[in-house]
């Protein structure tokens, strides 16, 4: 009988230890919401900051969090201000933080930045990736090529049309008669709105 109440003592003493190991370590919900594949500009020196967002295991925002974003220490990277490739902030009552000064180094590449949280126990942790690129990135207009490319296009294809028009007699053609020989039709080619073609 002494026995089964000692093994009884152990069992309930091992799942009261692994009840509060399990407590110490729930993990807190770390959503990025903004920053996750950001191109930062080198030439601009111009980088992405961050935004997350950090939530209990139901789902409820977690305010004074502590949240820092680690960045990589050598290779492409960023900082945040006063050339430090790490951030501590704490969450607002909404359970958001934000980088602030996110500026790229000089290595051009694809990182990823590491971010933790820690709230009266419990913890949690995600990682994004970002981009250093000397081809645009932040500033960078979009769009824009495509729309130049669309426009020599039509302009080429007017071109063409004129020097089809040209080769086909769109000139002035021989005097009228009985053996004259008639005199070419002109061609008119449409591309879009821009039409090429003769006189009407």
């Amino acid at each position: 009988m002494l026995r089964k109440l000692s093994l009884v003592a152990v069992i309930t003493a091992l799942a009261g230890n692994l009840f509060s190991a399990g407590a110490q370590t729930s993990t807190l919900q770390i959503t990025v919401s903004e920053g996750d594949g950001a191109f930062n500009n080198l030439r601009k020196r111009l980088g992405r900051d961050i935004r997350v967002e950090v939530r209990d295991e139901s789902g409820q925002p977690v305010s004074d969090a502590d949240v820092t974003f680690t960045a990589p220490a050598i290779g492409p990277s960023v900082s945040f201000g006063k050339s430090q490739n790490l951030f501590r902030i704490k969450t607002d009552a909404q359970g958001i933080a934000s980088t602030s000064g996110l500026a790229p180094n000089n290595a051009e590449g694809r990182f990823n930045i590491r971010v933790t949280a820690e709230s009266r126990g419990r913890s949690g942790a995600a990682t994004l990736a970002q981009t250093n690129t000397s081809a645009g990135g932040i500033g960078a207009s979009s769009g824009g090529g495509s729309k130049k490319a669309l426009l020599i296009a039509l302009l080429g294809g007017a071109a063409a049309g004129g020097v089809i028009f040209a080769t086909k007699g769109g000139g002035s053609g021989s005097a009228g008669g009985p053996g004259a020989t008639p005199a070419p039709v002109p061609i008119a080619i449409s591309i879009g709105t821009v039409t090429v073609g003769g006189p009407r």
